[in-house]
């Protein structure tokens, strides 16, 4: 399991710039290197065999074992419409989409040259992120409140659709089906969701009104799905609401602020990430709660870090399963993030391409045509 997790090697000199400083140097030591000259931001990334690289002897398991690269070139195009990578799929001008939208599923299977396969194993989970320095989430009985309505299915059903063998809710902070995972904690979850429960449920968290600033990205589809059924939940809950859409990028951006609402800030936003990151705390950045070190959001939660610390000196699997319940249950009292359920993003290529690794995360080495 812990394979998933990929340590980083980065020359001296890029390990030693200020971590405010962009590093503009890319470096390619793998079985491809990135190709400079060719990239164009926004468009194209060209990676090439690296002619110096010698794998493994073993067969590639996940991000493990040999890593042979059978292409002398890939290119990876950024292609924002997916109707229009559907098109370039089906007609052989791309080999391989990452993440075909799930509406469009049906219509590649119909294609004979075209297959769509779950070769990413762990899945995506779909997650709400309050900002925890900032009203109203800067409360945990509000934070808690939004579960008593939140229906995590409806959710999913918006990202993947009526076909839930491609989704999986309940869920709570690790990734289901894995070791970490559990129940503890997940009561919130259970039984009839109540808009009139968790609005009662607000108001005795003392919310008067504050403004609500939710990011919503509108240029990645699963994203945009879950934004629309978070958004529209908030207003049913009567939440002072300032929906603002934009790209993903002025996400990235404007979640590093951690100004008040009116000086820019943010409330929340809706984020994805792997199921690989969810398998245990070692893993888990979105878990972590430790104030102003934390990831965007900036949670602290004593009981949550004290719980991870004490999962990394557990003596066996049987000891950090219970102190995984014990970090869960904790976790669904201080909130870091909502989640809001898992799902299977298949990948769909040429029937030609084979050979692609099962994995955490969309690698390129061991794939071949033919």
């Amino acid at each position: 399991m812990a394979k998933i997790a990929p340590m980083f090697v980065m020359p001296e000199r890029h390990a030693n710039t200020d971590p405010f400083t962009q590093i503009t140097e890319a470096v390619g030591s793998g079985p491809f290197r990135f190709v400079r000259h060719e990239w164009v931001p926004g468009s194209r990334s060209v990676y090439e065999r690296n002619a110096g690289y010698q794998p493994r002897p073993e067969p590639a398991q996940m991000l493990a074992g040999g890593k042979v690269a059978h292409f002398d070139r890939i290119e990876w195009r950024i292609m924002p419409d997916p109707a229009t990578v559907a098109a370039a799929l089906q007609s052989g001008e791309v080999d391989w989409w990452e993440n075909p939208t799930f509406d469009l599923i049906p219509l590649l299977q119909r294609n004979r040259q075209v297959q769509v396969q779950q070769v990413e194993v762990f899945g995506s989970v779909s997650t709400l992120r309050p900002n925890h320095l900032q009203p109203p989430f800067n409360k945990p009985a509000f934070r808690r409140a939004i579960l008593l309505a939140l229906s995590q299915s409806d959710v999913m059903t918006a990202v993947a659709g009526t076909d839930s063998t491609r989704w999986q809710t309940p869920m709570g902070f690790f990734t289901p089906g894995t070791p970490m995972a559990s129940d503890a904690g997940m009561e919130p979850l259970a039984g009839p969701r109540s808009i009139d429960a968790a609005r009662r449920a607000i108001e005795a968290s003392g919310y008067r009104g504050e403004r609500l600033v939710f990011l919503h990205a509108t240029d990645i589809p699963t994203l945009d799905s879950a934004c629309h059924v978070v958004a529209d939940l908030f207003r049913r809950l009567g939440v002072n609401l300032d929906h603002v859409s934009t790209d993903w990028g002025t996400v990235v951006q404007r979640r590093a602020r951690r100004d008040p609402a009116e000086a820019g800030g943010w409330g929340a936003f809706v984020t994805n990430i792997s199921g690989a990151d969810g398998l245990m705390p070692a893993t888990h950045s979105l878990l972590r709660a430790n104030g102003t070190n934390a990831w965007f959001g900036w949670p602290d939660s004593p009981r949550i870090e004290q719980g991870i610390q004490s999962w990394f000196a557990a003596p066996d699997a049987a000891a950090r399963a219970a102190l995984g319940r014990e970090i869960q249950a904790a976790a669904f009292q201080d909130l870091p993030y909502v989640p809001l359920g898992t799902f299977r993003q298949p990948y769909a290529f040429r029937r030609d391409i084979t050979g692609l690794v099962r994995s955490g995360i969309p690698v390129l080495w061991g794939a071949r045509r033919g």
